[in-house]
């Protein structure tokens, strides 16, 4: 048998890098050697395993040595914060709802963590309560049992804002101490540090509303500014946003960078050109963001003012009307300047019945653009990416919910726990509708990852700047050979072939028609796409694997074996990647969509005498 002599490309291979100098053997007897004279026996695929993954390792090593790359812990800091904000907010409306807010009437931020825990402290509390106006005017037949259980809510309510305060902060001042991560995570944190910070000012400020001496005048109802309400919401759920924002973006980082890694950046960019191209669906997106937020904090006035029991039926507010009349919803009583210059916008935010049905206004108008978005994506769901449309569903889902639950709330009266998972539920409606967003705009992150990626290039020793210039951008080139070739495919009758969408690692789409039983790698080599494996003469750690759409995947049988080891060798290995003579066409794989890696092999071979 003829030896196969390899000789290395023009660039330095990894492989061949890394495995100089090592002695291999085969059950063939068949030997390689380098153009640099050094003879290699190629043993088994163990040992082509380990020179694979002996050159993925330096790969990772480049791109681990930029400290500046916010880790996946972080996010999932981040993340986890959010969900003790969303349970802050949760118990929150149990307070409000309870009329517990106003029955800790002093601010101490260290001491006030302790409860009373005597009888004697417990009668010092309740007496500070006595003095205020809600217990004078509303609560003077309160006992110190029925005390307990509002101080219990007001109490739970500060102390986890002080925990969260703490979770936030102190992980925040030490990344900041530390000064290892990117500006734009710096910034991040400093800004939510400073949220949470003027969260703690806000809430004790909008207490303070609840006990002004005002209060004790006749006709005054002892509670807090619906204003300051508003706002004291409005910073959770800032912090709320930033908190999932930072967190989620962070994950999207290291799904783009570990494809750079892998060699897939191709398909990255591809990606990210296509979505930028859905401008419609993007405006979509991010006008459904805007109008939950703005449907969200419409809802903390309705609950500052009780405007959600004042009419409680739906679609109609009173008798067989969408909407009360003129002169109820634009009420002069409600201005506050002599000529009524103010009539429009104080009736906006201080008259319930009007801010009942702005409420009810958005969150239909919400809802609407939901389905709309969800009924677009519907008729463009074979072009559209899987977690795209996903997102798209699962959103429209949470509002429908949302939705639901607002008008079950509405008709039985706001009853407690009804009201809670309302106000529960507008944030998870906006998580969702956040991550859809977030997937509409994914170049931000892309934009990052680059920065990242280019320090590696300038500052880091000259072998592991080949290591990553060659797995991102190496051409594969190799020489083909006669010893194997696969059956050559036929080109099918008109309208009777199955539609094959060859997408190459530069992004271009090529469709191509196949007959049933013909193989993707019979359809590259008929067609002149580039694409070959070890079958036809390469070494074992080149393969012929394709990366196929998630949807066509699941119809393929589950991979042999031997089809298994030699997926282990390949570089830019995917969750769908399958070997392309593997892939047989059958009349359910019509459409089926297949990506060329950027990279799979790293030696090419030579056939000499």
């Amino acid at each position: 048998m003829n030896p196969l002599w390899f000789s290395r490309p023009t660039q330095k291979s990894i492989l061949a890098r890394v495995s100089l100098g090592k002695p291999f053997s085969n059950k063939s007897n068949t030997s390689f050697k380098l153009n640099a004279t050094r003879s290699f026996n190629f043993g088994s695929l163990n040992t082509c395993r380990r020179v694979g993954t002996d050159a993925h390792s330096k790969t990772n090593q480049a791109f681990t040595e930029v400290e500046n790359i916010p880790g996946k812990k972080v996010a999932f800091w981040l993340l986890g914060s959010s969900a003790l904000v969303l349970a802050i907010v949760i118990v929150g409306g149990i307070t409000r709802l309870t009329e517990s807010g106003l029955s800790i009437t002093e601010w101490k931020p260290v001491t006030g963590v302790i409860p009373p825990l005597t009888d004697e402290q417990w009668n010092q509390e309740f007496d500070l309560y006595k003095q205020s106006p809600e217990f004078q005017k509303l609560n003077s037949h309160m006992t110190v049992d029925e005390f307990k259980h509002i101080f219990f809510w007001e109490w739970f309510h500060r102390v986890l804002g002080r925990g969260i305060g703490l979770l936030i902060a102190v992980p925040s001042f030490y990344m900041l101490a530390r000064g290892k991560y990117s500006p734009w995570l710096k910034r991040r944190l400093v800004g939510l540090t400073g949220l949470v910070g003027l969260q703690g000012v806000i809430g004790w400020w909008m207490v303070k509303s609840g006990l002004s001496k005002q209060l004790f005048e006749d006709g005054s109802h002892p509670r807090v500014s619906h204003y300051r309400l508003a706002t004291h919401l409005a910073a959770a759920v800032a912090l709320y946003v930033g908190l999932i924002w930072t967190g989620h973006g962070i994950l999207q980082r290291h799904s783009f960078l570990k494809a750079f890694k892998n060699g897939t950046s191709s398909t990255v960019n591809s990606m990210v050109s296509s979505v930028k191209s859905m401008k419609g669906l993007r405006f979509g997106a991010f006008s459904l963001v805007g109008l939950v937020l703005t449907t969200l904090l419409s809802g903390a006035l309705v609950a500052g003012l009780d405007a959600g029991m004042i009419y409680c039926t739906f679609p109609t507010m009173g008798e067989g009307r969408l909407a009360p009349t003129k002169e109820e919803l634009f009420d002069a009583r409600y201005s506050r300047k002599e000529d009524n210059s103010d009539l429009y916008w104080r009736n906006m935010l201080d008259n319930p019945s009007l801010v009942q049905l702005q409420h009810r206004a958005l969150a239909v108008t919400t809802f609407l653009t939901a389905c709309g978005i969800f009924l677009y994506v519907q008729s463009k769901k074979k072009a559209l990416p899987k977690k795209l449309t996903r997102s798209v569903s699962i959103t429209t889902g949470v509002l429908t919910a949302q939705a639901g639950l607002g008008i079950m709330t509405l008709i039985h009266v706001v009853p407690v726990p009804l009201a809670v998972l309302h106000q529960a539920g507008s944030l998870v409606a906006l998580t969702a509708a956040l991550s859809l967003l977030q997937r509409l705009y994914p170049e931000f992150a892309l934009r990052n990852v680059r920065s990242w990626i280019n320090p590696v290039s300038s500052s880091s020793s000259p072998s592991n700047m080949d290591s990553v210039t060659n797995v991102l951008n190496q051409k594969r080139s190799f020489h083909s050979f006669s010893m194997l070739r696969h059956s050559a495919a036929q080109k099918p009758a008109p309208g009777t072939g199955i539609k094959v969408y060859f997408v190459t690692p530069e992004g271009r789409e090529v469709l191509i028609e196949g007959n049933e039983g013909d193989s993707i790698l019979d359809l590259a080599h008929a067609n002149n796409i580039d694409l070959e494996g070890a079958c036809e003469g390469s070494v074992a750690c080149s393969t012929c694997h394709v990366v196929v759409d998630p949807e066509h995947y699941e119809l393929l049988e589950s991979p042999e074996e031997d089809e298994e080891d030699m997926l282990d060798l390949a570089f830019g290995l995917e969750e769908t990647s399958r070997l392309g003579c593997q892939v047989i066409l059958r009349k359910d794989l019509d459409g089926i969509r297949v990506r060329i890696p950027s990279q799979t092999r790293n030696i090419r071979l030579e056939r000499t005498k």
